[in-house]
């Protein structure tokens, strides 16, 4: 097993000092070995603006879990990446703390399907926190609900029949809202799914109950089904009250897009989401690849997420992206490894151009490493980075991709794609500040 963190820099002015501190289940600093230097518990960076900075640890045959904490004197973007070469890698991004949380759970034990949860203590006091199970119509089942108890800075990981070992969850589709039960304290948290087969292990953000976002839409910049692609949009009611939304999926050009989904070729699909219940909609992989993006439009403020399964290579999960005027993203790409990553950008209203450009981790742009893309109202570009450098070279390389607009707000996503089973993972982007 390995990790790596990613940190880019959104200021295209300030350097960003800051250090990423390590933290075992117990809550005590962990002593372990990154780029080949042992350190213990800490771990200082500076970045350049609009640049990057990656930490590799090295594989250890001891089996280190815990949780990362990262400070900054700047606002920052980060993303952690674990795993291991016979389960998949995973990515996650920041996940900022709250009282309480909402998350999909699906497990198929016969096919090896699972849903577990890692949550967090970023607090110097221990927190105690209520894990309860629900179906998708908002039920409790019986032994649906403890307490587990985090030590300061502590962290908790365990799959739902790990967690309730007395409900019967072989074949279950449903959430799980977490609550800090400790006045004044939050936790942070992350789902963590297993797919039926090899490589397939991802990552899924949770939703927060106690802030929840001022939009009832929900933007999905990237959805894809055919030739053995598909890809599942989860959504979550967070409030204790029965809401409903629209799916909608969009083509580049920004109009309907139809899609094999339930057994119908459709362009949106209707869901009713009953108190903290949840829906769950899968393309077929079947026909022609298609691609483009999804928006969800809710009466009432939801959650949600898409899922990705690609034939070989894995499952990958992100969830809704926030519409902003620029943003940032760490990109890498080896030749010799047979990986690169990818982008997915849409623009949420007017069409117009988009400027990217590719920089190294200096922040220091690369030759032939900017270009102008046109974008239809509401359209989608998902293109790899050596499809849209061609040019730069980009053949061993590891740095940021800034994305602006002049027409308004867009949204986007990074997808990092390799070659053999489990390298199939998302990246989240960041506001370019």
């Amino acid at each position: 097993y390995s990790t790596s963190v990613v940190i880019t820099n959104p200021s295209a002015t300030d350097v960003a000092y800051g250090s990423v501190n390590f933290f075992a289940e117990s809550g005590d600093t962990l002593d372990l070995v990154v780029e080949s230097q042992r350190i213990i518990g800490v771990l200082p960076f500076t970045i350049r603006p609009l640049g990057s900075v990656a930490f590799t640890g090295t594989r250890d045959f001891r089996l280190t879990t815990g949780s990362v904490r990262i400070s900054s004197t700047a606002p920052i973007g980060a993303a952690v990446e674990f795993g291991s070469a016979a389960l998949g890698i995973a990515g996650v991004g920041e996940n900022p703390p709250a009282v309480s949380m909402i998350l999909p759970i699906t497990r198929d034990a016969a096919k090896g399907v699972n849903t577990g949860v890692a949550m967090s203590n970023p607090q110097v006091a221990g927190v105690d926190v209520s894990v309860t199970l629900y179906t998708l119509d908002g039920v409790v089942p019986s032994g649906g609900s403890r307490t587990v108890q985090l030590p300061p800075n502590g962290h908790y990981a365990a799959f739902v029949n790990e967690i309730f070992p007395n409900v019967l969850v072989d074949s279950f589709q449903g959430t799980m809202v977490i609550r800090s039960l400790t006045t004044g304290k939050q936790i942070s948290a992350v789902a963590l799914q297993l797919g039926a087969n090899p490589g397939e292990f991802t990552t899924l953000p949770v939703v927060p109950i106690s802030q929840p976002s001022a939009t009832t839409e929900l933007l999905l910049p990237q959805f894809a089904n055919g030739n053995g692609f598909s890809s599942s949009v989860f959504l979550v009611n967070a409030s204790e009250t029965a809401t409903s939304g629209i799916v909608q999926f969009i083509d580049d050009a920004g109009i309907p897009l139809n899609l094999s989904l339930g057994g119908s070729e459709v362009s949106s699909v209707t869901a009713s989401l009953a108190p903290v219940g949840a829906a769950v909609f899968t393309s077929s992989g079947t026909g022609a690849l298609v691609a483009g993006w999804a928006a969800v439009n809710g009466s009432s403020t939801i959650g949600g997420m898409v899922r990705f399964t690609a034939p070989g290579l894995g499952i990958a999960g992100v969830g809704a992206a926030r519409p902003v005027g620029a943003f940032i993203t760490p990109v890498s790409r080896s030749v010799n490894s047979k990986f690169s990553t990818g982008i997915a950008v849409i623009s949420t209203q007017a069409g117009g151009t988009l400027i990217m450009t590719l920089r190294d981790q200096g922040g220091v742009v690369l030759p032939n490493g900017q270009i102008a893309v046109q974008m239809a109202a509401r359209g989608h570009i998902a293109r790899f980075i050596e499809e849209l450098f061609p040019a730069a070279d980009t053949r061993e390389f590891q740095g940021t991709l800034t994305v602006s607009s002049d027409h308004g707000p867009i949204a986007g996503m990074a997808i990092q794609l390799g070659s053999r089973a489990g390298e199939f993972t998302t990246l989240p982007v960041t506001e370019v500040r």
